[in-house]
Parts: C-alpha cells; structure tokens; sequence
C-alpha cells in the first residue's frame, strides 16, 4: 500500500533512537541478496547498538560483500529470523523478503516509495538519498558524530543508492556529503573504489550479452528518449544498470523468470523525469504483483504473464 510519507521529524528521530535503546537485544536484517545501502546500514546501525546481531536472509549482493571484505565486516545468514525481534532495514515491499515473513516487525528504516510491510516504530522518508543517510540523520538528532569508519559507511551507501549522485533529490545531501568527507579525510576516487572495482563475473557477461537477443529499442520523438527493453535468464538488476551505463539509453527495462514470478529491473538516466519508484509501484499494482524504488532505479515482482503483455504495459 501506497501513502504519502512525511519526512521524520527533530522528534521523530530522537523518539526512534530512544525506543532502539530501550530495546536489550535485537537482530538487524535487510531485504533479499542486500545490497551496497543495506549492507552498510545494518553495520552502521549495529555500531550504534553493539549488542544487535546482524542475520540476513542470504548472502548479500557482489558489491556489498567486497565492502564487507574491505572493512572485515562479518553477518550470519538465516531464514529463522524472528520478524518481531528484528529491525528491518532498506526494505518496505513484501516482495523483497522471504514469504515466511511477512508478519510484523519490531521496527522499519528505509527510503523507498513503498509502504508495504508492518510495524509501529517506522523510520521512512523517500527523500533521503539512502538508508545509511536516514540512519545519519538519527545520529545527528541525538548529537553523535560519526567516527571515520561510520561516515565512511555511510557515505558508501549515499554513492551507491544515488548512482555516484545522479539521482539526488534532496539538496541537502551535498552538505551532509561534504561534512562526511571532511570526517572521514579521504578522498571521492578512494571511496567510490571500495564499489566500483567489481568486475562482471563470466556468467554474468554471459547474460548480459544474451540479453541482446531478444530486445525491443524504442524511441520518443517528442522529446528524443530512448528505451530499451529486454528479457534475460537472471540479473535482471545488473542488465538495467549496464544498458544505461553501456548503452546511454534512457530508460532500461530487464525482465527475469522465477519460481513462480517474473523479477523486473528498471532503470533511467538522470535527465528521465519519470520517477521509476513511483511507476513500478502502479505498474505492479496493475499486474497484480508489488514494487517500488527509487528515482532512477526501481524494480518489481509481479506473477508470471506473457513477455508482450509486460511490454505493452511498461
């Protein structure tokens, strides 16, 4: 379910920082295959309350775990993660986390446009350039500064979740990213490195370059954009970034089979207009399946339909 979100307030923050510490123990998770933002989140936020154990459901995505490599971060992986004990982070879409638990849970942080799982005690604006931000926010309305390590984090998942600041909404996050910079002394190439320095693995070249046979280029002589949709056997996210980073499309669509759903990446260059978050999640909702995201990067589930059906409707 869709609603209009208000950003948290001086007080909504503080009041979530005082329920967490109230809490003795709690697990920190995120959705399915988390990536670069929900990783660094989940250690973010157990830096702040050590006692937290951080549990996935799965590993997280190739660019997450060479961060978690990178500062020797270690999580577990598990599908017994009681939702009432957990705080959940980056995820608010049922689809993005196993069905099993789709029950309440003890609290929500996230900045998606997607409002679709249950708790009291949410931490939500669609806003904010990440949920490492949001968690940022959180340590300044109780006056924490953040240790080198903690911006670094943090600004690990503003750089992942903008696209390197290609889908900034809020003007304020180039102050906050000026202020971490200066925390962290190190420099813009040292930080992007840590998530840009993944190569594509030969399956997923294999894919990539499969995802040509079949794919539809179509143009909007209005206003010259072009999009480029397209079916692939898997990494349907890594196929949308690569046809706007490879190909300078603007709007890339890369669709997948699954057990019993059809996955659906969608992906747009900066001077798209439309925001993705906001479309996959009607378009979902038209297909009887569930979606959201962000500006320029969104995705959807939806039950498996004709391939020409899903064009027509995108």
């Amino acid at each position: 379910m869709n609603m209009k979100v208000q950003p948290p307030t001086l007080s909504t923050f503080k009041s979530f920082y005082e329920f967490l510490q109230g809490e003795h123990s709690f697990t920190i998770s995120s959705h399915m295959l988390a990536d670069v933002d929900g990783v660094c989140s989940a250690f973010l936020l157990k830096s702040l309350f050590p006692s937290a154990r951080i549990i996935f459901f799965d590993n997280p995505s190739k660019e997450a775990r060479a961060v978690c490599g990178a500062y020797n971060l270690e999580y577990e992986t598990s599908l017994l993660i009681d939702p009432s004990k957990t705080v959940l982070l980056d995820v608010d879409d049922p689809a993005l986390i196993p069905p099993t638990h789709h029950k309440e849970f003890l609290a929500l942080i996230d900045h998606h446009h997607v409002q679709g799982l249950k708790s009291e005690h949410r931490l939500s604006d669609p806003s904010a350039p990440s949920t490492t931000h949001l968690i940022y926010m959180m340590m300044k309305a109780v006056g924490i500064k953040p240790s080198k390590k903690q911006a670094e984090l943090i600004l690990l998942g503003i750089l992942a979740d903008t696209n390197r600041f290609k889908s900034v909404e809020n003007s304020q996050t180039f102050y906050d990213v000026g202020e971490l910079f200066s925390i962290c002394g190190k420099s813009y190439d040292s930080i992007l490195s840590l998530i840009s320095d993944t190569h594509m693995s030969t399956s997923e070249r294999l894919v990539f370059a499969r995802s040509f046979r079949n794919f539809r280029l179509l143009r909007s002589p209005k206003d010259d954009y072009l999009f480029i949709i397209t079916d692939c056997e898997a990494f349907q996210s890594l196929v949308a970034d690569r046809l706007i980073e490879c190909m300078e499309v603007d709007f890339g669509l890369a669709y997948a089979p699954a057990e019993n759903e059809m996955r659906i990446s969608l992906r747009s260059s900066p001077r798209f207009p439309l925001h993705l978050g906001t479309f996959a999640s009607i378009l979902a909702s038209r297909l009887s399946g569930s979606g959201g995201g962000h500006k320029h990067a969104a995705g959807l589930n939806i039950p498996p339909i004709p391939y020409k059906k899903l064009e027509e409707e995108a």
